[in-house]
């Protein structure tokens, strides 16, 4: 049997019109299904997000005083006695101002028993100066005599001695200047500062030796003060007055 060309035309005609049907419902199945797949909670997925975070702890330089005043107050060397002398260290004393228990020696002056407590309440280490204005040495600040003194000392907070160390923040439980501990340990003459230099208690002004703490178990420091003065001292009257400044110093 022969085909005509009509017959084949048609035939391809019909093939194609098929195929494209077939095509057709073929991607629209598959689109169905994709609209299924994105309809399902398990389905896998993938989405990255990044964040970041910033914190910056800025230094803080800050020591606090709380023993702001020490007034020794007025009074008068008892007859019985050659001379008065007391210190925040131990109280009131006797003839030799340090070591003798006789308060009876020193007539109506205050039984201090608290020196200068500073604690670093800042977040970093720092140098520490004390300077001096005023009536700064025994002379100006008790009048002339012999055997007349006013020094001071610097001492660990932590030291059982201190009893005004219990107003630190937290009890101190070592030295708070590393690592070779304060300077001025021992009693020092007091001095007035007229070059601006006054005393490095700990570390260096100028410097980079940053010792004195920020830990809270180390990081104050208590500077006593004493004087002694003569029953036959010669004074010009009045209150005296010694301006003590505590200066602090970090790196930034």
């Amino acid at each position: 049997m022969k085909i005509s060309n009509n017959t084949i035309v048609a035939l391809l005609i019909v093939a194609v019109v098929l195929s494209l049907a077939g095509s057709l419902f073929s991607l629209n199945k598959l689109n169905m299904l994709s609209l299924k797949y994105d309809a399902l909670t398990g389905a896998l997925a993938t989405n990255t997000s990044v964040a970041t975070t910033t914190l910056t702890v800025q230094s803080a330089t800050a020591v606090y005083n709380y023993v702001p005043t020490i007034a020794f107050g007025s009074g008068y060397v008892h007859s019985t006695c050659s001379a008065c002398g007391f210190d925040t260290f131990n109280g009131t004393r006797g003839n030799d101002g340090a070591s003798v228990l006789n308060s009876t020696c020193c007539v109506s002056f205050n039984n201090v028993s608290s020196g200068f407590l500073l604690e670093n309440v800042g977040n970093t280490n720092v140098t520490l100066n004390m300077s001096c204005t005023g009536s700064c040495n025994a002379s100006y600040f008790l009048g002339n005599g012999t055997g007349t003194l006013f020094q001071f000392s610097v001492n660990n907070a932590s030291n059982n001695g201190e009893t005004n160390s219990s107003r630190d923040t937290v009890t101190d439980t070592a030295t708070s200047c590393g690592p070779n501990g304060w300077n001025y340990s021992e009693w020092t003459d007091m001095n007035v500062d007229n070059n601006g230099v006054g005393f490095d208690l700990c570390g260096g002004s100028a410097s980079t030796k940053y010792y004195y703490g920020a830990e809270s178990t180390k990081d104050a420091v208590v500077v006593d003060l004493k004087v002694k003065f003569p029953s036959d001292i010669v004074t010009t009257g009045g209150a005296k007055t010694a301006t003590i400044t505590f200066k602090a110093e970090s790196s930034g």
